[in-house]
């Protein structure tokens, strides 16, 4: 009998992986590394990981959005840009400890949240207005909870060496 739930299972795994590596950055930075600033963002190390937890990993709520089949939210890329740069400023005092409380939090929600779903359920198509384009949750979900949250893992990581 076949499984019914290997991508599931498979973006779980990423996603998991993904999210321990970049706890054992924050618990392994420094506070000297914890304020320097990461290129690709122009942000410390510290707003990017705090970013990643408190805007990327709510976008779970868009995944099962998708699965249920509602329309997402008419966001655009300048309300996302302006949202990003409250975000930095507001943020900019974080700690790694608080981080490390978001990224522990959320992270098991959105694990605990895949493991609710199915394959067919990561399938379902909707459309993303800020990409102007139609995507599966699955898409969605890998696009934006793991390979732009890397992008940003990667910047930080950069910026400490």
């Amino acid at each position: 009998m076949r499984a019914t739930n290997t991508n599931v299972q498979a973006l779980s795994d990423r996603f998991a992986n993904f999210n321990q590596q970049l706890i054992a950055f924050v618990e392994e930075c420094t506070t000297d590394g914890w304020h320097k600033i990461s290129q690709a963002e122009g942000w410390p190390v510290g707003v990017t990981a705090h970013h990643i937890g408190a805007t990327h990993y709510p976008v779970i709520g868009w995944v099962q959005m998708m699965v249920e089949g509602r329309a997402l939210p008419p966001v655009t890329m300048t309300m996302i840009d302006q949202g990003n740069s409250q975000h930095a400023q507001a943020q900019d005092h974080c700690t790694p400890a608080e981080v490390l409380e978001i990224l522990r939090r959320d992270g098991d929600k959105a694990i605990a949240y895949l493991r609710t779903i199915n394959d067919a359920d990561l399938e379902r198509l909707g459309y993303v207005p800020v990409l102007e384009t139609n995507l599966s949750a699955g898409q969605v979900f890998a696009a934006i909870l793991i390979d732009s949250a890397n992008g940003h893992l990667a910047s930080m990581r950069a910026a400490v060496q």
